[in-house]
């Protein structure tokens, strides 16, 4: 069989129908003789193509079952075989580029690394789900302790998990992120965070695992307006503004990416992104202030991975009609 392929750098090419049958003839000739008819039309020609046909359907069959091996050919169920061997599961509505994107995204170099348990979890419990990780031996500026790891766990998720469980799918949401934890977690290093859940480990023992779901630090904003005289500020410019912000900063509206994610702190410059997306403005003066707090300032507003940011209260106002 060994005369009908070769081995490339890609991988093993088998020989076209014309090929095989150019080959089967010098074989018979080889055998039988040269003098042989191998024409077409006689009985040897015959088994010739015959044979040939037969090696093709062989052939044929053989490169279908490896491109069930190679991620950029197979598809569906095959396709995701191959990403279970790096502990991925397809999402639901995701295509096999999506998939497969993914899969080239996912670390192969050990299940405890950074990347290995960001995969893992991501596809185990949400996308947003996110690892922090502190490779010294104090604790950091995060308030993670030293030689720790911090999965964050957003409270969109969160919800879902709780009702997932609510439903009878899974035991419980803390359980199950702790179960998913414990699985890729490296051996030694402790968990951290303000929840917590049991994980079973081979021996049926159970250990507690924490994890962090991040609380609301409700941020008030006020945005004074200067406008710009040579565009047309909207009749409901004010409104705008304030819708922009709140978009821009939850990701809804023709805003792709949240600005406040967990441990994101506050910075009162980004607020220009929203602002300047309507029109008429020429600037803005901009003060932020924790909910509760009675000094406003321009500063930035620090928040750690256990806390994110939501903007409780924006005020919009327009200092100068035209400037």
């Amino acid at each position: 069989m060994a005369q009908f392929f070769e081995y490339t750098d890609s991988g093993i090419r088998f020989k076209g129908f014309q090929d095989l049958i150019k080959t089967l003839v010098e074989a018979w000739e080889a055998s039988f003789g040269s003098e042989i008819d191998t024409s077409p039309t006689s009985p040897d020609g015959h088994h010739i193509a015959l044979e040939a046909a037969t090696i093709n359907s062989v052939a044929e069959m053989i490169q279908a079952v490896a491109n069930t091996m190679n991620r950029n050919q197979a598809t569906g169920e095959y396709l995701d075989l191959l990403a279970a061997f790096l502990c991925l599961e397809r999402l639901d509505g995701e295509t096999d580029e999506e998939l497969r994107t993914r899969m080239d995204k996912a670390s192969v170099f050990g299940f405890a690394t950074l990347d290995g348990m960001t995969t893992f979890l991501q596809n185990a419990l949400g996308s947003s789900v996110i690892v922090k990780v502190n490779d010294e031996p104090v604790q950091d500026a995060d308030g993670i302790p030293g030689h720790s790891f911090r999965v964050v766990v957003p409270s969109s998720v969160y919800s879902d998990l709780q009702g997932r469980a609510e439903s009878g799918e899974i035991d419980g949401a803390d359980d199950y992120i702790a179960q998913m934890t414990w699985t890729c977690k490296p051996a030694g290093i402790k968990s951290d965070g303000n929840l917590s859940g049991f994980a079973v480990d081979k021996s049926g023992q159970k250990n507690l695992v924490s994890f962090s779901v991040p609380t609301n630090v409700e941020i008030e904003v006020q945005v004074i307006l200067s406008l710009y005289n040579e565009e047309t500020f909207p009749d409901n410019g004010e409104e705008m503004v304030h819708d922009a912000i709140i978009d821009w900063s939850t990701g809804n509206g023709t805003w792709v990416k949240a600005e406040y994610t967990a441990g994101k702190d506050v910075i009162p410059a980004r607020f220009y992104v929203p602002i300047l997306s309507v029109p008429g403005i020429s600037s803005a003066e901009l003060k932020v202030r924790k909910a509760g707090d009675s000094t406003w300032t321009s500063n930035n507003i620090g928040i750690n991975s256990q806390e994110i940011a939501t903007l409780s209260q924006v005020d919009v106002s327009v200092a100068v009609a035209n400037g």
